[in-house]
């Protein structure tokens, strides 16, 4: 089975919408085609994005709860650790590349212009849309 690191803004834009890439992802998690892997500090990061009031428009403090709590029981848990993988041009995207290098990801997943242009040698890292094309090739 395919093994992700989901960007916490991908995770955020599906709780904005229920359409699109980052929406049909999280469905597909659910169903069981790839499985999701986290870290403390992503779900750290995931809870305090959602925290903050301008989501409120969109979902709630409750419902940014239960997804968090989805991907912490359901997901495939890692220890925070730093690699030496080169760091991505944003340093507060450095536990990404650490989680996916550490736990073996098969890719990174974000729509961070910054991190999808990043190279790390052995780790692909792709867009939500891109991630759905690889599980749509796999199904044939």
């Amino acid at each position: 089975m395919l093994r992700a690191v989901v960007d916490p803004g991908v995770l955020i834009s599906s709780l904005i919408s229920s359409r699109g890439a980052p929406s049909e992802l999280v469905r597909r998690w659910v169903e069981g085609e790839f499985q999701l892997l986290w870290s403390p500090q992503l779900l750290d990061e995931l809870a305090s994005v959602c925290a903050r009031p301008r989501f409120r428009e969109w979902f709630s403090p409750d419902e940014a709860a239960i997804i968090v709590g989805l991907i912490r029981d359901a997901g495939e848990a890692h220890a925070d650790a730093l690699t030496e993988a080169p760091p991505p041009p944003d340093d507060g995207d450095r536990y990404l590349i650490d989680l996916a290098v550490t736990s073996r990801a098969d890719c990174l997943v974000t729509g961070d212009a910054a991190l999808l242009s990043h190279a790390v040698p052995g780790l692909r890292i792709a867009s939500p849309r891109a991630l759905l094309d690889v599980l749509d090739a796999l199904e044939r």
